[in-house]
């Protein structure tokens, strides 16, 4: 099979249009990296105190959180979200902070409700404030940790319980936009 000069130009113009595109896309994502001020990196970030979700509603202080890699299980109250302690502290270098809480009214309940560029603001201890834009959602097994890394760009997940007889664990991801 043959092809003529001028398919083979098209073809290769097509993939040159296409690999522009997905520079231009990647070039964006740094540029938005880049221009988080560096605020704090793991080392000297604070835990986070106060979560807060405009959409919904939600305004609540945060408690520290223990997982048992033993038992599989979080320690866990009914009255407020807790910081997972072995998740990455706020901060703009990287790793994921996990915050978790029930999948009741005055917590995570409505969590479902959150889309495309809505936002999740962190205060810290120290009080940095960081704002974060949602990402994505995933349900994974109880038993599947892997969330909990300290690697990757900066960002904060979301965790709570769903699935019939809670037997699968939400996780709503969002990325770092903005510290101060």
């Amino acid at each position: 099979m043959k092809i003529s000069s001028k398919t083979l130009i098209s073809i290769l113009c097509i993939n040159i249009i296409l690999l522009l595109s997905v520079v231009t896309v990647l070039k964006e994502e740094n540029k938005n990296i880049r221009d988080l001020q560096v605020v704090q990196n793991e080392d000297n970030a604070s835990e986070p105190d106060l979560l807060y979700i405009p959409k919904l509603n939600i305004k609540k202080s945060i408690k520290p959180g223990l997982y048992d890699f033993q038992q599989k299980q979080w320690n866990i109250s009914s009255s407020y979200p807790h910081y997972a302690t072995v998740s990455a502290k706020p901060n703009t270098l990287g790793g994921n902070t996990v915050i978790y809480a029930h999948n009741s009214e005055n917590l995570f309940e409505k969590i479902n409700q959150l889309d495309y560029k809505d936002k999740v603001i962190l205060t810290t201890k120290d009080g940095k404030i960081f704002t974060y834009e949602y990402d994505r959602e995933e349900f994974v097994l109880p038993s599947d940790v892997s969330v909990i890394t300290r690697e990757g760009r900066p960002r904060l997940t979301l965790l709570t319980c769903a699935g019939k007889k809670n037997s699968l664990r939400k996780l709503v991801h969002f990325k770092l936009m903005n510290a101060i």
